[in-house]
């Protein structure tokens, strides 16, 4: 039997710029040495108003320790708001 487990990574934070644009990433979720990358996806969450939009999310290495790689645009923007984009692994062991 297979086990699969989802592998939170850090989540990086982004809001616009003076130019118009802001970006949040790219952030990875890495595997643990023993386990395969099996999948992966990520989470766009506005903060103080902001919103956004998954750009990417991709396998960025499916060896074993394998890790899942996403980003971020911000699609609407406040004053005060950023965005948050949090990438996860599925791990099977």
């Amino acid at each position: 039997m297979t086990l699969v487990t989802r592998v939170e990574g850090s989540p990086a934070t982004g809001s616009e710029n003076e130019g118009g644009t802001g970006f949040a990433g790219p952030v990875a979720a890495t595997c643990p040495a023993t386990a395969t990358l099996v999948g992966g996806g990520a989470e766009v969450v506005g903060v103080g108003g902001d919103r956004g939009a998954l750009t990417r999310s991709y396998p960025s290495a499916t060896t074993l320790g394998g890790s899942w790689t996403a980003e971020a645009v911000v699609t609407r923007t406040t004053e005060v708001g950023s965005i948050e984009v949090t990438p996860y692994a599925l791990c099977a062991k």
